[in-house]
């Protein structure tokens, strides 16, 4: 049973940047960040630690966090802060993890103090992750896919690929 609430933020202009940022990441990113959001949802907030999330520092940046994921040989950060209700995280901002983030945390501070003053236009954060199993399928019409390492054998020609209609050998009918 789900704990938490995950909300989103949208820019002032009313823009959505936090699904704009996820549309915009590969399968393998949306796909550990949909683990891991569904891991956080049903813990105790005493258990949302590092590896997937972390609490910031500093006087501009209390009670915010950032939820941790990777994909596609990238680590990224959902930076976000737990309210306006009870079992809510308000997510603000995400970006790739870089050296130096201030300026990213520095705007999702912004954008916190504009959501706490404006709760009222606040949305549910929902996404379907992307199935790398769709994603790694090669892109071929109908439904035979041939592999060059697969190819029929039965006939002379090694390249030969069987047909719709075609029966394998054994089949007896």
């Amino acid at each position: 049973m789900d704990l938490w609430t995950f909300l989103a933020c949208p820019s002032p202009g009313g823009g959505r940047p936090v699904d704009r940022f996820v549309t915009e990441l590969g399968p393998e990113a949306e796909n550990d960040l949909s683990a891991v959001l569904d891991t956080l949802r049903v813990l105790e907030r005493r258990y949302w630690n590092r590896p997937q999330f972390d609490v910031l520092h500093g006087k501009k940046y209390k009670s915010m966090g950032e939820i941790l994921f990777n994909g596609e040989d990238k680590t990224y950060r959902l930076f976000g802060y737990f309210g306006p209700l009870r079992l809510q995280f308000t997510l603000l901002l995400g970006c790739e993890k870089k050296r130096d983030l201030k300026h990213e945390m520095d705007e999702a501070a912004k954008r916190m103090n504009f959501a706490q003053s404006n709760s009222h236009v606040l949305y549910a954060f929902t996404f379907e992750a992307v199935s790398l199993r769709k994603v790694a399928e090669p892109k071929v019409q109908g439904s035979l896919r041939v592999f060059p390492d697969r190819a029929d054998r039965r006939g002379s020609d090694k390249g030969h690929a069987p047909e719709e209609g075609d029966e394998p050998e054994g089949s007896g009918s």
